[in-house]
């Protein structure tokens, strides 16, 4: 109110009537609550645009500037204030319509917890069965390439020693291209579980890491810093050179129905 008074809240809180039965519109709710508000803000802004002075040149000037000013700053805080309260049952319902849910959702999400590690550990000991088939292959192969190239190097006609060196050759292939092979997915019962494999990354060294940053690094939380780095290994994989950084790759089970 122009006389320093606060404008009463007419009706019952605006979040009641907005979802209350009638469901008015909020706009014109808050607009016929605070019609009072409204004129005053009219009233104080015009009484500033016509009574403060265009430039100050004087301490005069400066005063009626001043308060002015004060007189705004005020009405800001008021108006601000009156927000809050018409907001609080939302904002209060809100956290308490989240907290339910959240509670909901830590136990779900414990329950599956275990479960996920245990398909997680499965996962990860095939990928290593694999790697370590892998290795045979490879292992195996370059023996082969090695004894048929000694084959060749020691044949007695033209002949033997092409065949020779075409069996090193094709060894050699196979060794150079083995590769761990993707886990075929298991379907059964609507449920199909695979393996899914990325690159990861721990932070064993955070001042080494941090050492890299120079004047930027104490300014820098570690969400920030490991915001980062996970953006440089999504790029650059298993070629990531971080100081104080280990790059791996991790395998994690996946399901879908």
């Amino acid at each position: 109110m122009p006389d320093g008074s606060h404008s009463p809240v007419k009706q019952t809180l605006v979040v009641d009537q907005v979802f209350g039965a009638n469901k008015a519109p909020v706009a014109e709710v808050l607009a016929a609550d605070f019609d009072d508000l409204l004129a005053e803000i009219e009233k104080t802004c015009s009484d500033a645009k016509d009574g403060a002075p265009a430039k100050v040149t004087t301490e005069a000037d400066l005063i009626t500037a001043g308060r002015h000013v004060t007189a705004l700053g005020a009405l800001s805080k008021r108006i601000d204030a009156a927000r809050a309260e018409q907001k609080r049952p939302i904002t209060d319902t809100g956290r308490a319509i989240d907290s339910f849910f959240r509670i909901a959702e830590d136990r779900v999400a414990a329950a599956a917890l275990p479960i996920r590690r245990a398909a997680d550990e499965h996962a990860r000991r095939v990928a290593a069965e694999e790697r370590e088939r892998q290795r045979r292959v490879q292992e195996d192969a370059k023996r082969k390439a090695e004894a048929a190239q000694a084959r060749a190097d020691n044949a007695k006609s033209e002949g033997a020693a092409a065949r020779a060196a075409a069996e090193a050759e094709a060894q050699s292939a196979i060794a150079d291209g083995a590769t761990a092979n993707k886990a075929a997915p298991v379907r059964a019962e609507g449920v199909t579980a695979s393996a899914r494999t990325s690159w990861d990354f721990a932070i064993d060294d955070n001042g080494a890491l941090r050492a890299t940053l120079g004047q930027l690094g104490p300014f820098l939380d570690d969400a920030a810093i490991e915001k980062a780095v996970r953006a440089i290994v999504r790029i650059h994989k298993g070629n990531t050179s971080l100081p104080g950084v280990r790059v791996f790759e991790s395998t994690k089970a996946t399901f879908r129905s």
